[in-house]
């Protein structure tokens, strides 16, 4: 079993009982709907908390995104991962693909200022961004461009 699945095994053994009174309530259910009750386990404090909501909305308790789902960017925050990121920025702002990398890029960059890090995509599946632990995105240097202009490494 890799980390990440320890982690999560984990975490369900530590909210079990809290995730009983929804879990309840979605075997009452007779279909599924966007209505049908979901819980998300937040795991971002020391007591994890589950918070139980509409499948429908979700995105009211989860951070979205609708960029983190392009190859490009996945390619992107791969390489940074694995390099230095203001390396990988550099290499995809040079290469064959700069224009629509630029995009999704700004996209990104642009959802980050606005809603922080995203941890599901607007496809409804998990994002795990591995810097440690499942369901953290790491620190990553801010990235900031003036308009018209290709982003800058600025610092974390």
């Amino acid at each position: 079993m890799g980390d990440s699945e320890q982690f999560v095994k984990n975490l369900v053994g530590d909210v079990r009982q809290l995730l009983r009174a929804p879990a309840n309530l979605v075997k009452a259910e007779r279909e599924w709907s966007l209505s049908t009750i979901c819980a998300v386990i937040d795991a971002r404090n020391a007591a994890p908390q589950v918070v139980t909501t509409h499948v429908g909305t979700i995105n009211s308790v989860l951070v979205a995104s609708s960029a983190l789902d392009s190859p490009l960017l996945q390619s992107f925050l791969k390489r940074a991962r694995e390099s230095d990121p203001e390396l990988a920025l550099s290499e995809f702002l040079d290469s064959s693909e700069a224009e629509a990398f630029t995009e999704i890029y700004e996209r990104y960059r642009e959802e980050r200022e606005e809603k922080g890090h995203a941890v599901w995509s607007v496809i409804l599946r998990p994002l795990w961004r591995n810097h440690g632990r499942p369901g953290t995105t790491g620190s990553w240097p801010a990235l900031r461009s003036p308009p018209g202009q290709r982003p800058t490494p600025t610092g974390s």
